[in-house]
């Protein structure tokens, strides 16, 4: 079992829509079908299978039967970058203290203004 985000955005992979049609009308988010990216916040595997799936190629991340569950976006952050934790430390701040302004950096607010 691994988690996953479900997210409602226009996808391209190498060129070509996933969940989209260039032509006719450019469809709206609510209308598209789910993505889901992994978020790696849990992942879960039977012991015996994960084991057998070791033994005889090398590697066991998607072995036996695989599945996905959905966590909601606070359970999706990921952080792999000082950017990444700059802003869960802003999202947890305002969390926290029931703000619901930001601080934005220079540029942010250079284009807002």
């Amino acid at each position: 079992m691994i988690t996953v985000k479900e997210e409602q955005v226009h996808c391209v992979y190498q060129g070509k829509p996933v969940n989209f049609e260039e032509s006719g009308k450019f469809a709206q988010t609510q209308d598209l079908e789910h993505v889901q990216p992994f978020v790696y916040s849990v992942m879960m595997w039977r012991a015996k299978s994960f084991i057998e799936s070791m033994k005889l190629k090398g590697h066991a991340l998607l072995s036996g039967k695989v599945g996905y569950y959905p966590v909601n976006k606070w359970s999706s952050i990921i952080i792999k970058t000082d950017h990444d934790l700059k802003l869960a430390s802003y999202a947890l701040r305002a969390l926290e203290t029931g703000e619901s302004e930001v601080e934005y950096d220079d540029l942010t607010v250079a284009l807002t203004k």
